[in-house]
C-alpha cells in the first residue's frame, strides 16, 4: 500500500471496487512476512445443498440442487469414518492427484435447516476437488445407494477415484475462513443450522 489505512475503511473502499461475487468482511494489520497460503494452520470450506421438489430460484447458482431428502444419521456416520488422517487418493480429481495424498481432516459435519443442507470441511490443506467429491459419495450415502461403510472402502482397498461418488457441481462450495497463528480475523455472523434430521 502506498499509504497507511484505518483498517475499517479499507474495508469499506476496497468493497466498493470489488465485483458483486467477492467481498470483504473486515481488514487488519498483518506481519511483513504474513503469507495468506502458506501461513494458514487450517482452511475451512462450506458446501450447501438444497433438498426438494424444486429449489429456490435465488439459491439456484449457489447451491446443489438434490430432489432427495439425505439420511442425516449415515451422512453424520460417513463424516465421522473420514475425519482424520488418511490417504484421500479416492476424493482427489483424476490426473491431478500428488504421489503423496495422505491428508488430515480435523472436522467434517452435516448439518440441517429445513431444506438447506451444509457440509462443513476443515484440514490445514486439501486435494484438488478433495470437498466436492466427498460432498458427491456423501450424496450415495444420504440417498441410499450406498452405506456409510461404503467410506471405509474407499480410504482403503477401493481407494481410487473411479469408486467413489460423481464430483458436485462447484456451485455449492465456498471457502468459508482460514486460521492463523497469532492472527484474529473478524468473525462475520453466521446462518444458525440446528442439528436435525
Amino acid at each position: 500500500m502506498s499509504k497507511e489505512w484505518d483498517t475499517d475503511r479499507l474495508t469499506i473502499a476496497a468493497n466498493f471496487y470489488l465485483p458483486s461475487d467477492v467481498s470483504l468482511i473486515c481488514t487488519i494489520r498483518v506481519p511483513d512476512n504474513f503469507d495468506a497460503r502458506r501461513s494458514a494452520l487450517w482452511r475451512e470450506y462450506r458446501y450447501f445443498i438444497q433438498h426438494g421438489r424444486s429449489c429456490w430460484p435465488h439459491l439456484r447458482d449457489m447451491t446443489w440442487w438434490r430432489k432427495h431428502e439425505w439420511n442425516a444419521d449415515s451422512v453424520r456416520e460417513a463424516c465421522r469414518i473420514l475425519e482424520g488422517e488418511h490417504d484421500f487418493r479416492a476424493f482427489c480429481k483424476t490426473g491431478e492427484c500428488p504421489e503423496e495424498s495422505v491428508r488430515t481432516i480435523s472436522r467434517l459435519r452435516y448439518k440441517k435447516a429445513g431444506g438447506l443442507s451444509m457440509i462443513i470441511a476443515r484440514a490445514p490443506s486439501f486435494l484438488m476437488n478433495m470437498v466436492r467429491i466427498i460432498v458427491g459419495s456423501l450424496d450415495k450415502v444420504g440417498r441410499g445407494e450406498k452405506s456409510a461403510s461404503w467410506f471405509r472402502e474407499l480410504l482403503s482397498e477401493r481407494n481410487d477415484r473411479r469408486y467413489s461418488g460423481v464430483t458436485a457441481p462447484a456451485c455449492g462450495l465456498y471457502f468459508w475462513r482460514a486460521a492463523y497463528k497469532d492472527i484474529n480475523f473478524c468473525r462475520s455472523s453466521e446462518v444458525s443450522f440446528r442439528r436435525n434430521s
